[in-house]
Formats: structure tokens, C-alpha cells, sequence
């Protein structure tokens, strides 16, 4: 069952906006967005520029309706209005705007992949998404060198981050890479306890593995998840940092 309707979702998002920009607008500064749909691409939602669109038509047909959007959402108690005609969302306006961008998210995000516990195709699916992700990052604490050298001659990951390897491992990685003459390569070695997570991070998405490479295929399932694009950037910043701040291990060469 669908809770807002479209000029809801509209006037919400707008309303929205402003406050957190520290601004309530005015009633008839509202309308007058309602009005045009091209702001819409402002908030980047496929459905709200079609919504405009819809509503624009609708307009344009003359059809009408006896109650505004703006006073349909102050009778619902969605907003709330001061002694200067300047808007605000009450709480229930926010969980309920906060819960159909979430179902938007949920709807455009793609699917997790299961990578089964004994399963023959469980490393050549991650491998694949490796291979998606172009020349991005890989993130895991515990790869090793046998996992490395699968990877490089199959995707064109360009930047590796580890942490949880003794000194030999750290070595052998070292000597691997410094005589792989493919695709651009760097190891960096972050601190121990830094990293968690398992990533792989694209311009185009970032993903969740849940375990270890080493593991994956083996005893146990795995998921590969990926994140909506708000998560996806909050973690390309911090996988930003976490480059930065690592030790340089090993630099392919030329």
C-alpha cells in the first residue's frame, strides 16, 4: 500500500530540503516549485522527476484538486506551519519521507549474491564482480599471496589494502607484485586493527564481501552485498583515508 502519493513525496522532499539547508520555506514558495518539474533532477530521484511529470501533466489537462498538496499535508499533521507562513516537517513527515526514500533505495539497489559454502562457482562469481569493479580497490585485512595471484591476471584491480599479515606473507606479496608486469598494481599495509571490512570499491558501487577471500567457497557462505549509494560514498571516504594513512608495501613495475 502506497502511504504518499506523489505531490506528497514531492512537496515533502522539497520541504525537506530547505530545512536541512537551515530554511523554512514559504507556503507559496513551495507551490511555486510544485509547479515546475525540472527542479526534481535536483534531488536525484528517477521518481520524483516522474512525478513531476505526472503532475505537471495532470496540470496541464486541467484537472484540479479541491484540496492543495500544502493543505492536505498540514490537515495530516506532515508539516507544520509558523506565524509567518514558513514550513517545516513534524516527525511524522520525516519517518514517513525517510521511509519511501529508503524503499527507493531498496528497490534500485542490486542484489546480494549468496557464495555458497563447497560451491565450485562461489571464487569465479567473486572474481567476476572483481572484474566489474575495473581498476578499483580491494579491501581485505587477510588476503594472501595465493589469492592475489589468481586476482591480478583476471581483473585489473589496481589498489590493494591488507593489514593482518606476518612479515613473510608481507614479503612474498612484495616480491609477487614487484615482478607482475600487467596492469598498474600497490599494496599498501594499514595498521593493525584499522580495517574490518571486506570491500570492493568501483566509481560505479561499492560491495561487502562477507568474509575473508581466503575463505570464500569453502566451509562456510558468504554474501556479496552492495551498498546504496549514500553507504557506497560514505565508504569511499573512509577507504580514502585508510589509503592515505597506510604503509606503502609494494609497487608494481612498469
Amino acid at each position: 500500500m502506497e502511504i504518499l502519493n506523489d505531490e506528497q513525496k514531492l512537496a515533502l522532499a522539497f520541504i525537506n530540503a530547505a530545512n536541512r539547508g537551515g530554511y523554512r520555506p514559504l507556503v507559496d514558495e513551495v507551490n511555486a516549485w510544485l509547479k515546475d518539474p525540472a527542479p526534481k533532477f535536483t534531488i536525484g530521484a528517477l521518481e520524483r522527476f516522474q512525478a513531476g511529470i505526472r503532475l505537471w501533466q495532470r496540470q496541464m489537462t486541467g484537472s484540479h484538486q479541491v484540496e492543495s498538496v500544502i493543505d492536505a499535508l498540514l490537515r495530516l499533521k506532515w508539516i507544520d506551519v509558523d506565524s509567518f507562513e514558513r514550513l517545516a516537517l513534524t516527525r511524522l513527515g520525516k519517518a514517513l519521507l525517510r521511509t519511501s526514500e529508503l524503499l527507493d533505495e531498496e528497490s534500485d539497489s542490486a542484489t546480494s549474491v549468496v557464495l555458497g559454502a563447497n560451491d565450485d562457482l562461489a571464487y569465479p562469481r567473486l572474481i567476476h564482480r572483481l572484474v566489474e569493479a575495473g581498476p578499483g580497490a580491494l579491501v581485505d585485512p587477510y588476503l594472501r599471496l595465493e589469492q592475489l595471484a589468481e586476482i591480478l591476471p583476471e581483473t585489473r584491480i589496481e589498489k590493494f589494502l591488507i593489514s593482518e599479515l606476518k612479515e613473510p606473507d608481507r614479503a612474498s606479496i612484495a616480491v609477487f607484485v614487484r615482478s607482475y608486469h600487467g596492469h598498474p598494481v600497490e599494496v599498501r599495509f594499514a595498521k593493525n586493527g584499522v580495517l574490518h571490512d571486506r570491500l570492493i570499491i568501483s566509481d560505479s558501487f561499492v560491495d561487502t564481501i562477507g568474509s575473508s577471500i581466503n575463505t570464500v567457497g569453502r566451509h562456510y557462505p558468504t554474501v556479496l552485498t552492495p551498498l546504496p549509494d549514500v553507504a557506497a560514498d560514505a565508504m569511499r571516504d573512509y577507504f580514502h583515508r585508510w589509503w592515505e594513512d597506510a604503509e606503502l608495501l609494494v609497487i608494481s613495475q612498469p
